[in-house]
C-alpha cells in the first residue's frame, strides 16, 4: 500500500532513534560526565520506563 509507507518509515525513525538513544545513553553518561555503571543504568531505567508509560499517551 503505496500510502502506508511514509508513516512506517517515520515509525521506523523513531523508534530507531529510542532504541540507538537508550543504548548510547549509559556510556555517555560513564564517559561525558563522570557517573558510575550503576548510576548510569538506573539513569537509563527511568528514561525507559518514563518512555514506555508515555507511549499510550502518544507521547
Amino acid at each position: 500500500m503505496p500510502n502506508a509507507w511514509q508513516p512506517a518509515f517515520l515509525y521506523a525513525v523513531a523508534f530507531g532513534g529510542f532504541v540507538a538513544f537508550s543504548v548510547y545513553l549509559p556510556t555517555y553518561l560513564t564517559t561525558a560526565h563522570g557517573r558510575g555503571r550503576s548510576d548510569a543504568f538506573l539513569r537509563i531505567s527511568g528514561f525507559v520506563a518514563l518512555s514506555v508509560a508515555a507511549r499510550p499517551a502518544r507521547g
